[in-house]
């Protein structure tokens, strides 16, 4: 399958979950290095590179991945659609546990 057939595989797998939204992110002089996808769980922000099997990030892309971490982004690779929907998962929980934690009075 190709990088492409997965990504637009991926964003129907995500827009279909409860509270999820997402994106492809598409390349060009400006945004040289960008992840593929851009998913919003729960307002928060996962960046997901889409690789094939075997393949691996551009030095590029791995430090424009880091700085959307700094950022407070989740990010990270994903070769399938069963692992991008983990990776939102995740997402969902971390801001479903966070907004616990506020409406307790716990902060963040």
């Amino acid at each position: 399958m190709s990088e492409s057939v997965l990504v637009r595989r991926i964003i129907g797998a995500v827009n279909k979950m409860p509270g999820c939204r997402a994106k492809k992110i598409h390349g060009s002089v400006f945004g040289s290095g960008w992840p593929d996808v851009l998913a919003v769980a729960k307002g928060l922000a996962v960046f997901l590179e889409v690789k094939r099997p075997g393949k691996s990030m551009t030095r590029l892309q791995k430090l424009e991945m880091e700085k959307w971490r700094k950022a407070g982004a989740i990010v990270g690779v994903v070769y399938g659609v069963e692992e991008a929907e983990g990776m939102v998962r995740d997402a969902v929980m971390l801001a479903v546990e966070a907004a616990m934690r506020v409406a307790k009075g716990m902060g963040t």
